[in-house]
């Protein structure tokens, strides 16, 4: 079965019965009042799935409710027009695996040429730019796979990410290299190349295909996607940069 789960400021997770999570940070700007918020999450929910909505774009559409109801004093109601609102002010490169999923299809279609690359991106640098702006050279479309919080952490250890995901999709989808971005949980992308099935596909660095997680290496090969390594940039890393901060402190 699905689960979904309120986690309070950090957002709501979906839990899909194919074993896929979704998480979705929350869209609270200012919390006031959180009177009504479950209420508000269950309606919304229930209110999509009748008009024909996929659970994970109701799940979404559930929490920019829940985002407008916290920001109020009392039980409030939620209008048409604030959720209209609210949704149309979205950064519209950032999206759901469910939107990018449906973005790939019609992609493919018009005959487009699906670029992909991932990463935690944390700090950004001339080295990401680059890979960025190279990946982008391949093909008509650069489609970013962004590390979770949670994915970082378990990647990079407890003090990793310096900035959250939602700060790093923010600035990642400002580079005009970039068409979408989207942010996945798990340690490998393997399932965001299963949705989207690039036709490129690239990293940073000195790395050959045997290097991949098996799962990683799986549905590149089941894509039929073409594999391309972008030399690294001499002198940038995250991890360079934070040492010298640390240095100077």
């Amino acid at each position: 079965s699905n689960i979904l789960i309120t986690r309070g400021a950090d957002g709501m997770s979906l839990f899909n019965k194919d074993k896929t999570v979704m998480d979705i940070p929350t869209e609270a700007r200012q919390v006031k009042d959180i009177t009504g918020a479950g209420d508000t999450v269950v309606s919304t929910i229930a209110l999509a799935l009748s008009a024909g909505a996929t659970l994970n774009q109701a799940s979404i559409l559930a929490n920019h409710a829940a985002g407008v109801v916290v920001s109020k004093f009392g039980t409030v109601a939620v209008t048409h027009r604030e959720l209209l609102g609210l949704m149309s002010s979205e950064n519209n490169k950032i999206k759901s695996l469910e939107e990018i999923k449906e973005i790939s299809k019609e992609l493919k279609r018009m005959n487009k040429k699906i670029v992909f690359t991932n990463g935690c991106f944390d700090i950004i640098h001339p080295g990401h730019t680059k890979l960025l702006r190279e990946s982008k050279k391949l093909g008509d479309i650069l489609i970013v796979a962004l590390n979770s919080d949670s994915s970082v952490r378990k990647i990079k250890g407890k003090n990793r990410p310096i900035n959250s995901e939602s700060v790093r999709a923010e600035v990642l989808s400002s580079l005009e290299y970039v068409d979408y971005v989207t942010i996945f949980p798990d340690l490998t992308p393997a399932n965001v190349i299963d949705v989207i099935r690039p036709n490129v596909s690239t990293k940073g660095g000195d790395y050959s295909i045997s290097d991949f997680p098996k799962e990683e290496k799986n549905a590149l090969e089941k894509a039929k996607s073409k594999i391309t390594i972008i030399p690294f940039l001499e002198g940038y890393s995250t991890t360079d940069l934070i040492n010298k901060v640390d240095n100077k402190i």
